[in-house]
């Protein structure tokens, strides 16, 4: 198992927190998703005021790692926002939408993203892993910041960004197998080894997976604000059911899902099991409550003018040698 929980101090004697953990962070489009969820019902949970949020966003795929660690060091205030040269898309439906800039507007889901990976094929091409983020110890030591002391030490009025660059699971395995074509960045992440058709693949990746239910009930108390927004491509079904089982589900305020249908379970199934573990919770499904990407992911798709020079500008440098920023303040 990959984490072991190292935190010093107890967790009866921390202070209460925000904490907005985004299991699937993609391109960091749903890396600020909790400053819409809105509180309206006097019986729900609301976030402790006075405080900011501590982040940690999960990602599993490693061809999308590397932009997802430049992006949460902006959030925090390090460097010029990254740009990506491909669209900051978590889905078909949205992908659809960056569709226009690339002459890709068809009405047919299939033809559209071949129409899409056509033209962005030397920038999906430019995708690699950053070995550095290969790191047990450096995974381990991000999933620290949620212990106790490490969240006294930082200022209690801003947002905290923390990026984890490994899979979320709720077994006892180190790691996990995904199939990863470049392709799939832009419609959704990484898929179950199970969707490739070969034994071997050359876009197999084996990436560290974390407990999340282990260090969920290890890092956090049921005085915390806790928010988690999860999308796993079907993993869900698995981490909901040990969330359930093991009570670590009372610790949550708000659950964002989108449910992928497995054979093993339905989508009705898996809702039905965690309002029973905590009929208190609020539940946010994507596509219904919220579209799957944050107003800053949703202000920057609308921004024809940028999208437009971004898609320029990208044209004219080689993806494998250049990064493109831009300087900007965190909003």
């Amino acid at each position: 198992m990959l984490y072991a929980s190292r935190c010093k101090s107890p967790l009866s004697s921390s202070s209460p927190r925000n904490v907005y953990i985004d299991v699937g962070v993609n391109w960091g489009n749903t890396a600020r998703l909790f400053e819409e969820i809105h509180y309206d019902n006097a019986e729900l949970s609301k976030p402790i005021p006075g405080i900011g949020y501590h982040v940690f966003g999960f990602e599993a795929s490693p061809l999308i790692q590397p932009f997802a660690e430049r992006y949460f060091q902006w959030l925090n205030g390090f460097g010029d926002e990254p740009v990506s040269c491909l669209p900051r898309s978590g889905s078909t439906a949205h992908l659809r939408k960056y569709a226009p800039f690339y002459g890709c507007n068809v009405r047919d889901d299939e033809e559209m993203r071949k129409c899409m990976w056509t033209a962005l094929d030397r920038n999906l091409g430019a995708l690699s892993p950053d070995s550095r983020l290969n790191s047990s110890a450096l995974i381990s030591t991000r999933l620290d910041e949620a212990c106790p002391a490490s969240a006294a030490s930082a200022p209690a009025n801003a947002n905290r960004f923390t990026f984890i660059p490994a899979a979320a699971g709720s077994g006892s395995d180190e790691y996990m197998e995904f199939f990863g074509p470049p392709q799939q960045t832009i419609r959704g992440g990484s898929l179950p080894k199970s969707f490739s058709r070969r034994e071997k693949n050359v876009y197999d990746h084996r990436v560290r997976v974390v407990n999340i239910c282990k260090w969920l009930n290890d890092s956090f108390t049921i005085r915390d604000h806790l928010v988690l927004k999860m999308d796993v491509e079907g993993a869900e079904h698995g981490i909901v059911s040990e969330l359930a089982r093991t009570g670590v589900a009372k610790l949550l305020d708000v659950f964002s899902v989108e449910c992928h249908p497995v054979r093993h379970g339905s989508c009705q199934q898996m809702l039905s099991l965690f309002v029973n573990a905590n009929p208190s919770a609020r539940i946010l499904r994507e596509g219904k409550n919220h579209a799957g990407y944050d107003r800053y992911a949703r202000r920057e798709l609308n921004d024809e003018k940028e999208q437009l020079a971004v898609t320029k500008a990208c044209s004219s440098v080689d993806p494998t040698r250049f990064l493109i920023s831009k300087k900007r303040p965190v909003a």
